[in-house]
């Protein structure tokens, strides 16, 4: 078993705790915690399981992303866009392709053959997970009626072309005379082939009303980048065409 901390870790903050984790194909693992703050370690999975072998990982950083905490995390398939999910209603995706240091070396031999040597680059304390690397930013604004957001779920489809969320809205109705709120939730899509948003799914595939209730899970087809499974907490389950 291997125990990760992070550097700045203090003993005594137990009000502090991680919500969600994610790895990456390239060996980084991300924890989220519910101040709003990301850890990023390094792992050496060749190694790991060697208990008496030093440095099987490596401590990055701690990065501050949100003023709530995050509860979602995912690493795409290749593992070079991180999508986070926050409590305050927003969710982002992060350019972590950059954190893989390695340096390639090019061997010549005599006979003309080359041969690539990768060499991995351990200093890792110069990566960056900030608004910087924002490569999409979900959000929802209305200057007009005040809103109170929130994630509820995110997930990428099955080739990683698509980066999905639920967000689930409350908003204050002026023509409710018992001043309760309306609550709806809308599926946000962004294509990371050609960088386009939709905004609301539901609206694009015109299911003739708007879906009332929030929606509590979505699941990718795991190989159809195009369909997606949205399940309602009033027990209704839609499968959507992107």
């Amino acid at each position: 078993m291997v125990k990760l901390r992070p550097e700045d870790f203090r003993a005594g903050t137990r009000n502090k705790h991680i919500d969600a984790f994610s790895v990456s194909p390239k060996g980084f693992i991300v924890g989220a915690t519910n101040h709003g703050e990301v850890y990023l370690w390094k792992i050496n999975f060749n190694t790991i399981r060697q208990r008496k072998v030093d440095g099987h990982y490596n401590w990055v950083n701690t990065f501050k992303l949100n003023k709530k905490g995050v509860a979602y995390l995912d690493f795409n398939q290749s593992g070079d866009i991180l999508m986070c999910g926050s409590s305050d209603g927003t969710a982002a995706l992060y350019d972590t392709s950059f954190v893989d240091k390695s340096k390639k070396q090019v061997v010549e031999f005599l006979d003309g053959e080359r041969e690539t040597q990768v060499f991995e680059h351990q200093n890792f304390k110069d990566m960056d997970i900030s608004e910087e690397t924002v490569i999409y930013k979900f959000q929802e604004k209305n200057d007009k009626v005040k809103l109170d957001c929130a994630i509820d779920s995110i997930a990428w489809s099955a080739h990683s072309r698509y980066a999905i969320v639920a967000m689930n809205i409350k908003k204050a109705s002026d023509d409710d005379k018992n001043n309760q709120n309306e609550a709806f939730t809308k599926i946000k899509v962004y294509d990371t082939y050609s960088g386009e948003a939709i905004e609301n799914l539901d609206k694009t595939c015109d299911l003739g009303k708007k879906m009332k209730g929030f929606l509590s899970v979505i699941k990718a087809h795991p190989f159809d980048d195009n369909i997606l499974l949205g399940c309602y907490d009033a027990g209704i389950n839609i499968l959507y065409d992107i």
